[in-house]
């Protein structure tokens, strides 16, 4: 009866998470390239703009109403709610500082852990108005205009990589030098678009047919790492976590693409194992 109820309330859980990103994203949306900000440095790796604190409390607002006795951890407010075996990790403007910007890459991610496992992830890029859900042993699916749809398979792979790096991660590091050198020299470019909620979106669809992480730590991992696995993508991972636990070190790619990724996975710090 546990296992059903479970299953049930993910449904649900789904359900008001993409009902919370699509309102947080249109709100986005309509913001986008009318309220001005101030632009942020460029070392300046922690921008924060209203448009975050908007979209973070329609966010929370939404689970809260629906999940009074769930736990949230969320980008800019903290730990809000009870605490609960139910945890929800929210990056409510993945992509600040190319929001700021002006550029159009960024997105939202929402992942519901329950005993420190993620069993839901939902993934978004605002500006193509794309939601990805997976649920954890029952695939990945696209949400459009109110409807769930199967993914299809790419009948074409990009041969291009995305890149990310951990906020922390020290200029001249030998280390992301060398994966970046790998990755330069086997792909026919490698792309820096400074927002994951974006990556998992091409990597799903095919414009990327890998993505690659070095050191990287923040809410938006585990929501996007769920829905790759749950697309059937193979995963590199390193035992080097988060404190979610989630890999800080990480390759996603398509599988036929594995024997291109091999000799980049041989660089990532720490042990890599394949998750399939």
């Amino acid at each position: 009866m546990r296992a059903i109820d479970n299953h049930r309330l993910i449904d649900r859980a789904a359900d008001v998470a993409v009902a919370s990103a699509d309102e947080a994203s249109l709100m986005a949306r309509r913001a986008f390239g009318v309220l001005e900000f101030e632009r942020p440095a460029i070392h300046d790796a922690q921008v924060v703009t209203p448009i975050d604190l908007a979209a973070e409390r329609i966010i929370i607002d939404h689970l809260l109403l629906e999940f009074p006795d769930h736990s949230i951890r969320s980008e800019e407010s903290g730990t809000v709610g009870k605490e609960s075996d139910w945890l929800w990790l929210v990056d409510p403007l993945d992509g600040t500082s190319n929001f700021s910007l002006g550029i159009p890459q960024f997105g939202i991610t929402i992942a519901l852990l329950h005993h420190g496992q993620p069993v839901l992830g939902v993934v978004v890029s605002t500006h193509a108005e794309t939601t990805l859900v997976g649920i954890k042993g029952r695939g990945a699916r696209k949400h459009v205009r109110g409807r769930y749809t199967e993914l299809k398979s790419p009948s074409v792979l990009q041969d291009v990589v995305a890149l990310e790096q951990g906020y922390e991660t020290p200029r001249g590091s030998s280390g992301l030098s060398a994966l970046r050198d790998g990755a330069e020299s086997s792909f026919s470019r490698v792309l820096y678009n400074w927002a994951p909620s974006i990556d998992t979106v091409l990597l799903v669809e095919g414009s990327v047919c890998g993505v690659i992480g070095f050191q990287c730590s923040g809410l938006e991992r585990a929501a996007c790492l769920l829905v790759a696995q749950e697309a059937q993508l193979l995963v590199f991972q390193s035992t080097d976590r988060d404190e979610f636990g989630i890999p800080k070190d990480f390759i996603i790619c398509w599988p036929s693409v594995q024997e291109k990724v091999l000799p980049l996975a041989a660089t990532l710090p720490h042990t890599v194992a394949l998750v399939s």
